[in-house]
């Protein structure tokens, strides 16, 4: 059982090196409470053209 808990813990501690962003990009935003619209107008006027990799 302490070697399943290890080796779980092993893995999840990579997660974090490999963030599922657009290559190239490493910074992700989080939008928290906005509305789908205010979200996507984001996206397109500053958050693609200035680099960012992500939104959560």
């Amino acid at each position: 059982m302490k070697l399943l808990i290890l080796t779980a813990l092993f893995g999840l501690s990579f997660a974090q090196f490999d963030a599922n962003t657009k290559y190239g990009r490493t910074a992700i935003v989080h939008l928290f409470e906005w509305r789908w619209a205010d979200i996507a107008a984001e996206c397109e006027r500053y958050l693609g053209p200035n680099g960012f990799g992500g939104v959560q």
